[in-house]
C-alpha cells in the first residue's frame, strides 16, 4: 500500500475529536514526504560532496549547522509554502515563520537530525510534529504533546524509512526505487522484552 492510499483510507479519523480538515492534513503529510524524497536523493548522490561542510551559522539550539541542515530546511519550507501550514518552527530558524496566513496547522521540525553523523555515513533523519494552529505562533508551537494530531520521522540510512502516526497507532513505510513510500509495517509495537 502506498502512502497516498494509506492517507485516503484513514480519512475518517480525527485525533481527539479536534476539528480540522483531514484532506488538508493529508496534503501536508504528503508534502513533507516529498521533501524527504528530495533530501534522500541529495544524501545518496555521489555529487553531494560537501554535505558535512560546517556553515559557521549556529542554529536555535546553538549547534553549528552543516550545509545539509540548511538545505533540508529550505526544501521543507518550499514544499509547504503554498500548503496548509500556518506556523513553521524549525531548529534551523531563529523565529517561528508564518508560511500561510490561512493555514490550519503548526509544524515543529528538525529538518536534519544527527547531521554530525553525515561524514561517518551513520543514519540521519527528519523529525516533525503537527498541531492545529491558532492565531498566536508561540501558543501554536508550545502545545502539550497530547495535542499533536500527527508526528513522524524519516530515517535516511541504508533504506529511507518513514515512521508515522495520525494519533491512532504507528506505521512504517519504505521509499521504493520509484520514489514512493510503501507500507512495510501497519502496526509498530514495542516488544515487552528485548534481546
Amino acid at each position: 500500500m502506498h502512502l497516498s492510499q494509506f492517507l485516503t483510507e484513514n480519512k475518517n479519523y480525527n485525533h481527539n475529536s479536534k476539528k480540522y480538515d483531514y484532506n488538508d492534513l493529508s496534503k501536508v503529510i504528503s508534502a513533507i514526504s516529498y521533501s524527504a524524497i528530495e533530501i534522500s536523493k541529495i544524501i545518496y548522490s555521489p555529487q553531494s560532496k560537501d554535505l558535512g561542510r560546517v556553515t559557521g551559522v549556529q542554529n536555535s539550539d546553538g549547534d553549528f549547522t552543516k550545509s545539509l541542515d540548511l538545505k533540508a530546511d529550505e526544501i521543507i519550507k518550499q514544499k509547504l509554502k503554498n500548503n496548509y501550514v500556518k506556523w513553521y518552527a524549525s531548529e534551523e530558524e531563529e523565529e517561528i515563520l508564518m508560511l500561510n496566513d490561512a493555514g490550519s496547522f503548526a509544524l515543529c521540525v528538525d529538518p536534519l537530525d544527527g547531521s554530525s553523523n553525515i561524514e561517518t555515513n551513520a543514519p540521519i533523519g527528519t523529525i516533525f510534529g503537527l498541531y492545529i494552529a491558532n492565531s498566536n505562533p508561540l501558543n501554536s508551537i508550545l502545545q502539550k504533546g497530547e495535542n499533536l494530531i500527527s508526528s513522524g520521522f524519516f530515517i535516511y540510512g541504508p533504506r529511507t524509512i518513514f515512521v508515522l502516526t495520525l494519533g491512532k497507532g504507528t506505521v512504517a513505510f519504505q521509499l521504493s526505487d520509484s520514489n514512493e513510500f510503501i507500507l512495510i509495517n501497519k502496526n509498530i509495537k514495542i516488544p515487552n522484552n528485548t534481546i
